[in-house]
This record gives C-alpha cells, sequence and structure tokens, in this order.
C-alpha cells in the first residue's frame, strides 16, 4: 500500500445565517470545515467560533474525539491516538440559542497511513502543480487593506517534496496557472479581467508578441518553461479575433487556425490555445464561437469539435465535443485530451457527456456518464467532477474501461485512507502528485478550498 503526505492549505470558510429581522444579526461560523488528525499520537485543535450568542454549545464527541468549549470561547478538539489500521470520522456541531449551527467534519488516519498531514497558510483559488509534480504555487492571503474590503495575495511556491517554501512580493494577480518542473517560472492571471503575466525568479518578465497583436493570454506551460501557451487579439477593424499561440524560448509562433467553427460558418471571434503536454509537442484548446475542440499535434492542427459535430437545426443548434476553457485535460505525454461531449436537438435541449481524444488515432470515444473529466494521466486514469456544473464531489474514471468510482472509495482503495467526497483532483503530476480543491458547501453556496496530496 503506497504512504501519502496530505497538505491541506485551510481557509477560514465562513457562513453567515440570517433569520428573522432583529435589532443584532443573528451569526454563526466556524475558523475551519473540516479538520483531519495523524493517527501516530494524541493530538489538539483549537477552532474559532464567531457567534452572535456567545453561550453556544458543541457535540459531537466519540471515545477518541473530546470537544469542549474552552474559557477564551474557542472550540477544543483533542484526539487520541489511533492505533487501528483504518481510519475513523466524526461529526462535530456547534449550535446556539437562536437556533443556528454549524458542523465541521473531523477525521483521523489509521496506521496504514504513514505520511503527514501539515497546515499551511491561507491559499486563494486552485494554485498550480508542475508537471513533474515536485513543485506547487498558489496564492496566499497575507493581509487586507486599510478597510479590510479587499484581500492582498502574493505568490507562494513549494517544494513537496522538502516542503521549503518562497514567499514572492505581493500582486494584484488572484490566480496562479502554471508553474515549470524547477519551480522558477509561473504564470499569474486574472480571468475575468484577462489580465495575464509570467514571473521568473519573482521578477515580471516581458513576452514579445507579433506584431498587430495585443492583449496575451498566458495559460500553461512545458515542464521546462521554455514552451509557453495562450492567445493573443490580433487588431483589425472588424472582429479582434483571438488567435492561439505558442511562445518557444521566448518568440512568438501564431500557430494554424481552422477557417469555421463547428457548424460549419466563418469563424467569428477566433481560437484559444490552453494547455501542452510536457514536451510541449502537443497543444490543445477550442474555437470561441462554439467552444469547439482543436489541437495541435507535432505542428499539425486537428479539429474534432469539426469533424465529430452534428448540426440539429437551421439557427446553430450542434452537438460537438467541447473544452470550456480548462488547462488541465492533456495528460503529460500528450495522448489523452479529456473533454466532454455537448448533445443538442433541434428543440434547443442540451445534456453532457464525458470523452475524450486519442491522439495517436484521432479518434473519439464518449462515455455514457454524467461526470466530468477535468485530468488525466498517462495510463488513461481521468479524475473527475461529480457534475458539469457546480461541483460537490470527484470521481475517478478509467478511460480504458469506462468504469467509474467516487473519490473517496478510490481514496480508500489506494491509500488506504477515509477522506470525505467532496476532494476533487484537478492536477496529477508525473510522479503521482496531486492537487485540487474540496467543495465547501454552506447556506451561501459552494466555496472551494485547494489542497495537494504527495505520495511517498
Amino acid at each position: 500500500m503506497k504512504n501519502i503526505k496530505l497538505y491541506i492549505p485551510i481557509i477560514m470558510a465562513a457562513a453567515f445565517f440570517s433569520c428573522q429581522p432583529q435589532e443584532q444579526a443573528q451569526y454563526l461560523s466556524l475558523s475551519m470545515t473540516s479538520w483531519s488528525f495523524a493517527s501516530g499520537q494524541s493530538d489538539t485543535v483549537d477552532v474559532a467560533v464567531l457567534s452572535s450568542d456567545p453561550d453556544w454549545t458543541v457535540q459531537g464527541g466519540t471515545e477518541w474525539l473530546y470537544v469542549s468549549k474552552a474559557d477564551d470561547g474557542t472550540l477544543k478538539m483533542v484526539a487520541m491516538a489511533n492505533e487501528g489500521a483504518d481510519g475513523r470520522e466524526a461529526l462535530v456541531v456547534v449550535e446556539c440559542g437562536n437556533g443556528l449551527s454549524a458542523e465541521l467534519e473531523v477525521n483521523q488516519f489509521g496506521t496504514s497511513f504513514t505520511g503527514v498531514m501539515e497546515d499551511f497558510v491561507e491559499m486563494h483559488a486552485e494554485g498550480a502543480l508542475s508537471k513533474s509534480g515536485e513543485w506547487f504555487c498558489g496564492l496566499e492571503v497575507f493581509g487586507y487593506d486599510d478597510q479590510g474590503a479587499y484581500a492582498r495575495y502574493r505568490p507562494v511556491i513549494i517544494n513537496l517534496e522538502t516542503g521549503d517554501r518562497e514567499k514572492y512580493k505581493e500582486t494584484t494577480y488572484e490566480k496562479c496557472l502554471a508553474i515549470s518542473d524547477d519551480g522558477r517560472t509561473i504564470i499569474l492571471g486574472n480571468e475575468g479581467n484577462m489580465e495575464f503575466a509570467v514571473m521568473v525568479d519573482g521578477e515580471f518578465i516581458e513576452m514579445p508578441l507579433p506584431e498587430g497583436y495585443r492583449n496575451p493570454a498566458y495559460q500553461n506551460m512545458s515542464a521546462d518553461g521554455s514552451v509557453i501557451i495562450g492567445f493573443a487579439q490580433l487588431v483589425d477593424d472588424n472582429w479582434n479575433p483571438y488567435r492561439p499561440i505558442a511562445w518557444r524560448n521566448g518568440d512568438a509562433e501564431i500557430l494554424e487556425v481552422p477557417e469555421v467553427n463547428a457548424t460549419g460558418q466563418s469563424l467569428g471571434m477566433g481560437v484559444m490555445a490552453r494547455a501542452c503536454s510536457s514536451d510541449g509537442s502537443v497543444i490543445y484548446g477550442s474555437e470561441w464561437d462554439y467552444n469547439s475542440t482543436v489541437y495541435w499535434k507535432d505542428g499539425q492542427m486537428h479539429y474534432p469539435g469539426l469533424e465529430y459535430a452534428e448540426v440539429v437545426s437551421d439557427w446553430g443548434d450542434c452537438s460537438r465535443p467541447i473544452i470550456m476553457g480548462e488547462r488541465f485535460n492533456l495528460s503529460h505525454d500528450g495522448r489523452y485530451l479529456v473533454q466532454m461531449y455537448l448533445t443538442s436537438d433541434p428543440s434547443g435541449n442540451k445534456s453532457y457527456s464525458a470523452a475524450y481524444v486519442d491522439t495517436e488515432t484521432g479518434e473519439l470515444k464518449i462515455f455514457d456518464s454524467g461526470v466530468s473529466p477535468i485530468t488525466v494521466r498517462n495510463d488513461g486514469l481521468a479524475f473527475c467532477g461529480n457534475s458539469n456544473f457546480q461541483m460537490t464531489g470527484g470521481m475517478v474514471m478509467n478511460l480504458n474501461t469506462g468504469e467509474a468510482v467516487s473519490s473517496s472509495e478510490w481514496f480508500k482503495s489506494e491509500y488506504g485512507i477515509n477522506i470525505a467526497d467532496a476532494f476533487i483532483v484537478q492536477q496529477v503530476g508525473e510522479n503521482g502528485n496531486m492537487a485540487g480543491v474540496r467543495a465547501i458547501i454552506t447556506g451561501l453556496g459552494i466555496t472551494y478550498r485547494p489542497f495537494y496530496i504527495v505520495p511517498e
């Protein structure tokens, strides 16, 4: 059985619940919504409780987990050492006299898990894993502005093999999109504002643009960072269409684009490149009009978004393979390209199925499955979300057989640990390290907290 280290950055998850209008707002939140204890020794954790009712109570203690309200108003949890091979779970509930309650999921690893779980500083968004799996880059929330309204971010580079971390200077970017295998080059972005930048050793660098282009959108890179993938806007008098670009050793190469979209009509807003294989020889993306899949292999363009498209109405309804802007869909060797197949009918009804293209044969395979593929290993094991939108948990699917199990079942069988089903693996390194997010479901909706896992 494999051993793993599990690292879960803890992010303050505050869920405020309101009741009937009163002079004082009623609220209750905990500084965390889940916690995992190691197995080897007794351990204590203090949880901050923010409540309009100071007389809150706590329930959920078990024979191995003691919970209590401390004198300083915090929730104290004490776990006894677990001498069994299997992990164990408990649910802690904090309640107030005003009718509000908040839950905290607790688990403890068994002796079959010999890795180490450590807490890390607060992270924002999902972060990025190098293709080797050795490096992780995330944005740390290290403070707020003078009014306390806006978070302040800085990139944090973590060596997952040693645990060493390097913090860079403050940035206005809100997401780390990619990191090279030597941990030196990262891509940062504000996707909502379409602002992106490349940083090397903590300093921003300029990437050349072909004449007549603007607004570069860097997305991903090869393992060594020599090939950076993205797109830019061609300035003309009409559409200002986007064009896919590969920056190879700093030189910008405009990739071939199809002449038509998935419906066979003239291409409108262009094509975007999203990511590439470890060696940069396979690149994938989609055309803007219908998000239909395009990829380039050894310099040649392939267009399954048109080849496997079926127009079903005169007003543009079209069944087709699609990629919606994800950057993790391609196996590192460039063979498997996971995606969704959108099926439309003449009435405008739509459904989605898991699919992949084998770039060695060009064939598309569609599964009768409601899972949403996110990333895939070189052996064809795909990590998925449990739905097409608003994912609340993860699935693991074998592309060769079509069999799928929940993430919790897979972690249990693969590593012998109990882990919540809300874990959604987004990236897998060549050494087996994983990164992703955990869905946190509250009365206000779903938020996502990043994590990464290091097998030993």
